[in-house]
């Protein structure tokens, strides 16, 4: 299974969420996921550089990707902190996938879970996750909340790179 880690973009952040966002979808995170997941022989995994998701597509497309996992952290101060991982509608192989990062990410973050969610082309996600050649998840395991802090996070650093692990292993076993 070749699996693709998409490196979430940081751009819309503001400065005071920037340490929490960059570190749940920076470049050592993903290190670590690709570090764990080296001993698999049966999964290959490479990271896809950071950028806004209307254009990874073109990035990916023709690269022979089995599926696609996009680091993200979004802003939902006016929401209740919880875990929620998209997938564009009409993707079984994204609703599967989907489900199986959700449960184990609201296993290892103990936050709440919102459900996985799908998107379709009336909204910027949506329309981006239509246009990629294989399934894509939007995971975001710790939202920008204000009762969410870095501090929070770090100590849930290692049972987060386990169940994105977990997960990968679990879906490159069923495929």
């Amino acid at each position: 299974m070749k699996v693709g880690i998409l490196l979430g973009d940081t751009s819309n952040i503001s400065s005071r969420d920037s340490d929490l966002a960059r570190f749940i979808t920076n470049d050592r995170f993903a290190f670590d996921i690709i570090n764990r997941l080296s001993h698999d022989i049966n999964i290959e995994v490479d990271v896809i550089s950071r950028d806004v998701i209307s254009n990874l597509p073109k990035k990916t497309n023709g690269q022979g990707f089995d599926l696609l996992v996009a680091l993200a952290c979004e802003d939902k101060r006016d929401k209740q902190p919880g875990v929620q991982v998209r997938y564009f509608r009409g993707s079984r192989e994204g609703a599967k996938a989907a489900e199986m990062f959700q449960f184990h990410l609201v296993k290892a973050t103990g936050l709440k879970d919102f459900g996985t969610a799908f998107r379709d082309t009336y909204d910027v996600e949506g329309k981006a996750l239509r246009y990629f050649d294989a399934p894509c998840v939007v995971v975001e395991p710790v939202p920008l909340h204000k009762d969410v802090d870095i501090q929070s996070v770090i100590t849930k650093y290692s049972a987060l790179v386990n169940a994105y692990v977990c997960t990968i292993q679990k879906l490159a076993k069923s495929s």
